[in-house]
């Protein structure tokens, strides 16, 4: 389906054609395999501070400017929300899907050694003033050592991400989107609508029109529940066997890991909450 709104991504691209597409794509894997050529199979950076920094700089450089093709990630992204059944942009997004999980796997080595740097060796980096900027990422590294696995079981589990997450999320939302329907307006007119409209209307200042678009809402809702169900069932069934793999020991643990968060923080606050029910009630 496509939206009737336009944004001016000049600044990116030109156009979903756009010669300059392929340019950019190998200045990003030539900066990419320089940056692999250069620190690979240079164990310095894992032993030496001084040296750890130079490599974090270069490897800071190359994420903000490069990354896994960052810039025309951010344009596809984007003309997908535009055009959802575009289907050059479709087939772009899924070879750059590919390009980027190679690219990723291929610089994996350089966060996958930091993090499995002795523990008896840490503190000389965490405590080494030139790192002072990097000492959250390095401490976030060590911390994720216990759960990563070897780097080709990292790189399977890269690969198959699509397949077990992904395509089941891009594919829902891709038939949400394309459904339409009438919804009452303030006129009290039938006018039709697309899915993304009818959700902005369920928030309508006017209580017909709220209505209205609520009964469209879930009555476009109920036509994919079986197909829910099983995406659902998919995804949760992927985040078992991963946390299975990894040993984590609580369904939440990775999310509260990247945010930085610790679990008795949360079980706390649980507790606390749950314990005063009765305060709602009062």
């Amino acid at each position: 389906m496509s939206n009737n709104f336009t944004w001016n991504l000049s600044s990116l691209f030109k156009k979903d054609t756009d010669p300059e597409m392929a340019k950019y794509q190998a200045i990003v894997e030539e900066k990419t395999h320089s940056f692999i050529t250069k620190w690979k199979n240079n164990p310095e950076y894992l032993n030496d501070p001084k040296v750890m920094l130079e490599a974090l700089n270069e490897y800071e450089y190359w994420v903000k400017n490069y990354g896994l093709y960052n810039k025309l990630g951010y344009y596809l992204e984007l003309r997908s929300a535009q055009d959802q059944e575009n289907i050059i942009i479709k087939s772009q997004i899924n070879k750059l899907i590919e390009k980027s999980q190679n690219l990723e796997n291929d610089i994996r080595f350089f966060s996958h050694k930091i993090a499995l740097i002795p523990k008896d060796s840490q503190d000389k980096f965490l405590n080494y003033p030139g790192l002072a900027k990097y000492k959250h990422f390095l401490q976030r590294e060590f911390d994720t050592a216990k759960y990563l696995l070897s780097e080709p079981e990292e790189n399977i589990l890269t690969l198959k991400s699509p397949s077990s997450y992904s395509n089941w999320v891009n594919m829902v939302s891709e038939f949400l989107n394309r459904e339409e329907a009438k919804i009452e307006n303030e006129k009290d007119e039938k006018v039709k609508m697309s899915f993304s409209e009818i959700i902005s209307k369920c928030k309508d200042k006017n209580k017909k029109v709220r209505d209205s678009a609520a009964k469209s809402f879930n009555k476009i809702l109920s036509k994919y529940v079986d197909v829910a169900e099983h995406e659902v069932n998919s995804i949760l069934q992927d985040k078992k066997a991963t946390d299975h793999l990894r040993k984590l020991s609580r369904p939440d643990e990775s999310r509260l890991l990247s945010d930085d968060v610790d679990p008795s923080i949360v079980d706390t606050l649980i507790e606390a909450t749950t314990e005063r029910f009765d305060i709602p009630n009062q």
